[in-house]
């Protein structure tokens, strides 16, 4: 059971001088290269004339000779926008195939109101870091805001809660 693996391979190898490929294939070759040579169309030499430029480039532009402002107007900047694009989509009974689909319209990103007017505002306390996409950001502690988003906050959160401006008063003037 203990049989060894005798069976060991060698990598090929030249020996010195011995050629890569035999002598058969090297005139195989040579006779094809021949060939090739042979059958290539010759190569005429054509004389390249220099060309002249014209008279009516040298001479100015006159302005009669510029479009009226009418044919600008009538010019098409750009092209139509697509309305259909390529997509994956249901084809025929249910099934998943390529088709077109309509362009869908893009939502534009609306930044929340800031309200200008900061004579109303009333101070709140709030027990940990709060954050309402729309209404603003409430940190630790107290903090001044306008009244209507305090009431949003207040009304909303039971971390929220609005400060006395005693308690106010002796948290910033320690």
């Amino acid at each position: 059971m203990s049989e060894e693996n005798t069976n060991t391979t060698i990598p090929a190898m030249l020996s010195p001088g011995e050629p890569l490929i035999s002598e058969d294939t090297a005139k195989k070759f040579q006779a094809f290269a021949d060939e090739i040579l042979n059958n290539a169309p010759e190569e005429s030499e054509d004389v390249i004339e220099a060309v002249e430029p014209e008279e009516k480039l040298a001479e100015e532009v006159k302005p009669e000779d510029k479009p009226a402002p009418e044919a600008e107007a009538n010019v098409i900047l750009a092209e139509e926008p697509v309305e259909e694009l390529p997509a994956i989509t249901y084809v025929e009974n249910g099934v998943i195939g390529t088709g077109t689909v309509k362009k869908k319209a893009t939502a534009k990103k609306t930044q929340p109101e800031v309200e200008e007017d900061p004579g109303d505002t009333l101070a709140v306390y709030s027990l940990k870091n709060l954050h309402w996409p729309g209404v603003g950001s409430l940190l630790r502690g107290y903090s001044v805001i306008p009244a209507k988003t305090a009431e949003k906050w207040v009304s909303r959160n039971k971390n929220v809660r609005l400060a006395t401006p005693e308690e106010v008063a002796k948290e910033f003037n320690k």
